[in-house]
């Protein structure tokens, strides 16, 4: 089995894992006391980092890089990495995670970029959209004045040919976009920090049309409930459920003639409350 490359990971401590079991095949003596040792952390310590219930201490990061012989990209990697994981604000979590991008992707055989950038933003998937109700035989431009909010002709084209470069679009003569795809969805693959972004920025999108699209073109409710924490699952399998019943309604309609956004959104308004009348 091939060693673990740590470019291949976006969580160093699952990177650590793999690397232990892997050195302990033909290094008995590299285990969790021995790594410890030369990272100056008890071993104890080193085994919750392991668990994902710690980060690893910024003093540690050029030891663990000296002690497993990374290159210097690899040594800047694994540096971003960490930052990556104590990241607490959206904001730096999205700029720490694209430098990470900017090391990863220079290895010409990695995938990955413009999948990046595909989830990074609202208007590819609402373009991908638009391109399967009918031909644009005034290309980008043409495109643009159809979308809601406005966007130029030239994000527009910027957002054509991302499409074709992940073969979800082609361009013909006289400037004609089509799809090559009817639908893509994510699944419950949603923990790319890009994915995040792109469910920000529709949720955005929700606000503005509660305030510019009359009721009639629009459906916005909210439900304020209480339920248990065994309901939680329930409650998003009836979701999941709802989800896959729009998408065969999406599939099998006869004329569709817009494109509309569908966010569903549940999150608590309330820490837990234990039976005594305590937080949990």
């Amino acid at each position: 089995m091939p060693a673990p490359q740590l470019l291949d990971y976006l969580d160093y401590r699952e990177y650590l894992k793999v690397l232990l079991d892997d050195a302990r095949t033909d290094k008995p003596w590299f285990s969790l006391r021995y790594l410890g040792g030369k990272l100056d952390l008890d071993a104890g310590n080193l085994v919750k980092v392991l668990q994902k219930e710690r980060h690893l201490p910024e003093r540690c990061v050029s030891l663990l890089e000296s002690e497993i012989g990374l290159t210097a990209q690899e040594g800047k990697y694994l540096a971003l990495l960490v930052e990556f994981g104590k990241a607490s604000r959206p904001a730096k979590a999205r700029e720490v995670y694209e430098r990470i991008l900017d090391l990863k992707f220079v290895r010409p055989n990695v995938v990955g970029t413009t999948q990046y950038a595909y989830y990074r933003d609202w208007k590819p998937t609402a373009v991908l959209a638009l391109l399967h109700l009918g031909s644009f035989r005034g290309g980008e431009t043409e495109i643009a004045s159809y979308l809601e909010p406005a966007v130029s002709a030239t994000e527009t084209l910027e957002v054509l040919q991302l499409l074709q470069s992940l073969g979800l679009a082609r361009k013909e003569k006289g400037n004609r976009w089509f799809p090559k795809e009817s639908l893509l969805t994510s699944g419950d693959g949603w923990k790319d920090l890009a994915i995040r972004e792109y469910q920000r920025q529709t949720i955005l999108l929700s606000q503005r049309a509660l305030e510019r699209i009359p009721p009639q073109d629009r459906d916005i409710s909210t439900l304020t409930v209480t339920l248990g924490k065994e309901d939680l699952a329930k409650v998003q399998e009836l979701a999941k459920e709802f989800r896959r019943a729009v998408l065969q309604i999406a599939n099998q309609t006869p004329s569709p003639d817009q494109v509309y956004q569908l966010n569903l959104q549940l999150f608590p308004l309330s820490r837990r409350v234990t039976k005594a009348g305590g937080i949990a």
